[in-house]
């Protein structure tokens, strides 16, 4: 799927970040993973499964700090945030994440190069953070979540 260029999109996804889960009735489930889970193979089967549980198809991925300012939009034209398909295979998924492409002045970009991310469904049930400068990511969810057991590593100790 592609980069988002729609304005009114982006700040839709990015408001998601924004919103606190567990103000709720719903109990919250949280998992501490190490940050760059996301890049790895058997990640995206695991957060497949936990979009079946929230009922949602497309998933967005946005790079957090390059999310800060316009300047990602005047350099590529784009948005650092693309939306993916439940539908998408785990190779496309990583192809997405992985998927190169230029800007002006021979600027360069590729989404699974951030420091800082959240991945999260449209509904903003449940979300997965992650940072370089803590080396830690972070599940959170108000919908339950997969068995243990389908995440390709272990969980950290909070």
């Amino acid at each position: 799927m592609p980069y988002i260029t729609d304005l009114s999109l982006f700040e839709q996804i990015t408001k998601l970040a924004k919103i606190p889960l567990g103000t709720s009735s719903r109990s919250i489930e949280i998992r501490i993973l190490e940050w760059g889970e996301f890049s790895v193979g058997g990640f995206w089967p695991y957060v497949v499964e936990l979009a079946k549980m929230s009922l949602d198809n497309t998933l967005y991925f946005w790079d957090v700090n390059r999310s800060m300012d316009d300047t990602f939009h005047k350099s590529f034209g784009k948005y650092p945030a693309i939306a993916l398909s439940t539908s998408m295979t785990e190779q496309e998924y990583l192809d997405e994440l992985g998927g190169l492409f230029a800007g002006k002045d021979e600027q360069w970009f590729v989404m699974n190069a951030t420091d800082s991310y959240l991945l999260a469904p449209a509904s903003g049930a449940w979300r997965i953070s992650g940072e370089y400068a803590t080396e830690r990511g972070k599940i959170i969810s108000t919908v339950g979540l997969p068995p243990d057991e389908l995440f390709p590593h272990d969980f950290l100790r909070e």
